[in-house]
């Protein structure tokens, strides 16, 4: 902890994240730093590579994990709760926290000086559950967190992905997910109408501002 106190006086207000280690393998990388892609898709940097050194570099990432984020109160007096819409469950809510620091001009760093093990997600690993909620989830940061104007920059691509996302779910017979994801939303859709007017009313920086601490690649380890 004295390492991220440390980081934390050195380089100033953002939300911190160490290198996590898998606790039942303390070879293999569970998180060096999380990333966002432009289509809203998270995932952890790293993850499942052997740890040989190549993650040992302090830098800016797209979002903190949620098993180890740290900073001062301020920062998350800013940001606020993680969940304050009671739209999310079980994935992204760090994601979405993130993003919405970076709304507000609070960024997010990966300390590799520090490490934490982790025991990663015995209980849903490759199930319908899980990318039920990811999918969903992801579409609730989309909608929310992204401006109109570049909603509609994005919306031919972002088609595209989700096609390509389709047919991913389909090769591992779990294609309705995607269905069943999209009705979900229809069903939330007063909350995150509300939701988003509170993020664009908040916001300090611009969607193309934020995007460069995204990146243009999708790791599914």
């Amino acid at each position: 902890m004295n390492i991220l106190i440390e980081s934390y006086i050195k380089n100033g207000d953002g939300l911190y994240q160490p290198k996590l280690i898998e606790k039942n393998n303390k070879k293999i990388v569970n998180s060096a730093g999380n990333m966002i892609n432009i289509f809203g898709f998270g995932f952890s940097r790293g993850k499942g590579e052997s740890d040989i050194g190549q993650y040992e570099q302090f830098q800016t990432i797209s979002y903190t994990s949620g098993a180890c984020t740290f900073s001062s109160t301020q920062p998350f007096k800013e940001i606020g709760y993680v969940d304050e819409s009671g739209l999310f469950f079980l994935m992204a809510d760090d994601l979405d926290y993130g993003w919405r620091g970076w709304m507000l001009d609070i960024p997010s760093y990966y300390e590799p000086q520090c490490i934490i093990y982790h025991l990663s997600s015995p209980i849903l690993q490759w199930s319908s559950k899980k990318f039920f909620f990811m999918e969903r989830n992801r579409w609730i940061c989309l909608s929310t967190l992204y401006s109109k104007k570049t909603l509609f920059k994005i919306f031919p691509f972002l088609i595209l992905y989700d096609f390509g996302v389709f047919l991913f779910l389909s090769s591992k017979r779990m294609g309705f997910v995607k269905v069943k994801a999209f009705f979900s939303l229809l069903k939330m859709l007063p909350k995150i109408q509300k939701r988003r007017r509170l993020m664009q009313n908040k916001r300090k920086l611009k969607d193309h501002e934020i995007i460069q601490n995204f990146v243009n690649i999708v790791d599914i380890p």
